[in-house]
């Protein structure tokens, strides 16, 4: 089903609909109807929240336009739409600490996000004269097409759209946005953005992949190396972290990683597999579910004690049964606890990395540049994956410890804790539990949901998929699952527990041994931004300047120079015609008064005057009849002057052409 809005924006609106499309689409709907639920009780009463709410509808709709787009184009403005609304969101609660700073970020992360992908469309554009997924798709799939095209246009394009995208994924080295926007935007937009905004990216990547990097193995290489570093980054950030909510936010950094680790290995096996993509989109339901239970218990945490910190907040949920049990649900799946959703997608994830590892090693795929290396480092990449599920455990365990176990350092503040009282609504409180009991549904049910979603992505790939099925309950899926949680535990009780908690008056204090080092926005991005480029600007633009100056200079003085030597050659020329040509006759060429015509006529009346006074022998000579007639002429020539100036002497001429006219095409 497809629908098509016509001369919107330019270039039209292209939506398609299909059962791909369709999850990431109703998991945006699910996420939007719980969070704006809580929205109205986790917001006190006679808040203004009119902006909020409109912002809140506009990146509902870019969302889920995004995800049922046709082509980039649309997409982009989806993409669009949803970043400026969203960024609203981040700024909301304006007495947050580092709100600003957080929708600052977050908001030159999506603009420059934005050009980068809109550049990949233009380049695009100019390759294939389309930019929809299904053209893109078969063209890349055609060596006939590849070879008519340039490559690095096509790949140059894909890297553009690769930075867009990856920004608004959370992937590192762009992951720095979400961690301080998710910890200071409201509980109920914190679920958003980590639970479908996130998502926005991860579909733009692996349509990126799909329609652009198909047959370069390189690239799907370095995303599955970007993929375990994004996993790590964010699990260490978390398990540092004494803030729940940044936490949490951490936490979808190192879930991302997961999800493109699955991504890259279907593009490096060549869709040979349907193993990668069946985990990777479980993981991506798995994760976007998790978030919005977890940033809802959150949020209903914040709301009752006014604070994120570990050490304000501890202790409160010890008998709060239901947000217990739910959080317990939600971080167990997120672990890949055997039984629950996230055992199901990172068991596949993990048997993807496995496959291809094997596939290597027996010859069936081609190693690449790295030859012989590639096999080692596809094992180390495998532990890292193990590591960082184990890391997802340790995290999780640290939260559910501080927040259901230990009891606050406060005695008064634990009483005020363990008081009975409405802290969840009846229709959220059953909402909560109904998304929580999805958890060990889907993960019970593993290899049922893993093959409807093999059936899903052979619609949308066109793909038909060897009919295999991962035993997710095999002895070597569950040794793999048991090894991550042991190296989970094994990080909490010694490291968490001796190098991040201090002992005080026999209560825990959790401290934040802040690692300057893993500050990529204070160590690089803002150096690089507000000072390097400006000061290598300033310096090129002030060479620049001199070279200006100087061209400028040199010009002026050829100017002067030609422009001396054309004035000395325009009166050099001027003399000659003056002297030769338009030479003056001395006869009236320096009158004082009158012309040639007056001065004639003057002088002959003269000559008349002499004859008439000697015949005559008058006794006073006769007047100068010269100057008469140079006077007359001068004051005939002052009234001409005035009535040619009048207004009236001009409507005169008008009317006199006027009349002219009408005669002329009366009788001719």
């Amino acid at each position: 089903m497809t629908m098509v809005l016509e001369q919107v924006c330019g270039m039209g609106l292209h939506f398609t609909w299909d059962g791909f499309r369709a999850v990431f689409a109703v998991l945006a709907v699910i996420l939007w109807a719980v969070a704006t639920l809580f929205s109205r009780e986790y917001f006190p009463k006679g808040e203004k929240l009119t902006v909020f709410y409109l912002s809140w509808a506009a990146a509902f709709l870019g969302t889920v336009g995004f995800f049922l787009s046709a082509d980039f184009y649309t997409a982009l403005i989806c993409f669009e739409a949803l970043s400026f609304s969203s960024y609203l969101w981040v700024v909301q609660e304006k007495e947050e600490p580092g709100s600003k700073e957080a929708g600052d970020l977050y908001l030159a992360i999506s603009v420059i996000g934005g050009l980068s992908a809109l550049m990949g469309v233009f380049l695009l554009y100019s390759l294939f004269g389309s930019v929809e997924y299904s053209v893109l798709y078969m063209a890349v799939r055609d060596e006939a097409v590849l070879a008519g095209v340039g490559r690095t246009q096509l790949y140059a394009a894909g890297i553009c759209l690769m930075a867009g995208f990856g920004a608004k994924a959370g992937a590192w080295p762009i992951h720095i946005w979400l961690p301080k926007a998710h910890a200071v935007a409201p509980a109920p937009a914190s679920s958003v953005l980590s639970g479908i905004l996130t998502k926005v990216g991860v579909f733009g990547v692996w349509m990126t992949a799909l329609c652009v990097f198909w047959r370069n193995g390189l690239f799907f290489f370095i995303l599955l190396l970007l993929g375990i570093v994004t996993m790590l980054t964010g699990a260490v950030l978390a398990i540092w972290s004494v803030d729940i909510k940044r936490t949490f936010a951490c936490s979808s950094v190192s879930q991302i990683g997961f999800i493109l680790t699955g991504i890259s290995c279907f593009g490096l096996m060549r869709g040979e597999s349907a193993v990668p993509l069946q985990g990777f989109m479980i993981h991506v339901m798995n994760h976007s579910i998790a978030k919005l239970v977890l940033f809802t218990i959150a949020g209903v945490i914040v709301k009752h004690t006014h604070s994120r910190n570990f050490n304000v907040i501890q202790g409160f949920g010890r008998k709060k049964t239901l947000l217990k049990l739910c959080y317990s649900a939600a971080a167990l799946s997120l672990s890949g606890v055997v039984g629950f959703a996230g055992y199901a997608s990172k068991t596949l994830l993990h048997e993807g990395i496995t496959e291809y590892t094997e596939m290597v090693a027996e010859g069936l795929l081609p190693a690449a540049a790295l030859g012989g290396m590639l096999v080692p480092i596809l094992k180390a990449v495998e532990i890292l994956f193990l590591v960082a599920g184990g890391c997802t455990f340790a995290y999780m365990l640290k939260v559910f410890m501080v927040v259901f176990v230990e009891k606050n350092a406060d005695p008064q503040v634990q009483k005020a804790y363990d008081r009975k009282g409405l802290y969840l609504s009846g229709p959220m409180s059953v909402i909560l539990a109904c998304l929580s009991v999805l958890f060990p549904t889907v993960g019970l049910l593993g290899n049922s949901v893993a093959q409807m979603v093999g059936r899903v992505g052979e619609k949308f790939l066109g793909a038909d998929f060897e009919s295999v099925s991962v035993q997710i309950f095999s002895g070597e899926a569950l040794l793999s699952s048991l090894i991550s949680l042991s190296i989970g535990a094994i990080i909490y009780v010694f490291f968490i527990r001796r190098v991040l908690v201090k002992e005080r008056d026999g209560h825990r204090e959790y401290v934040y041994r802040r690692q300057r080092w893993l500050d990529l926005e204070k160590n690089i991005y803002r150096p690089l931004l507000l000072r390097l480029l400006p000061g290598v600007g300033g310096f090129v633009c002030g060479i620049l300047d001199r070279l200006l100056d100087v061209t400028v200079s040199v010009f002026l003085k050829i100017s002067a120079v030609v422009c001396m030597a054309a004035n000395c050659l325009v009166d050099g020329v001027v003399v000659l015609l003056r002297r030769t040509l338009f030479k003056e006759s001395p006869a009236w060429s320096e009158l004082k008064e009158g012309n040639a015509l007056t001065h004639l006529a003057g002088s002959l009346q003269n000559r008349v005057g002499d004859v008439l006074d000697v015949v005559f022998q008058r006794e006073e000579p006769h007047q100068d009849y010269e100057h008469r007639i140079a006077s007359g002429y001068r004051r005939m020539r002052e009234t001409y002057m005035l009535i040619s100036r009048s207004l009236s002497f001009g409507l005169l001429l008008f009317c006199l052409g006027l009349l002219l006219t009408v005669l002329y095409v009366l009788f001719f």
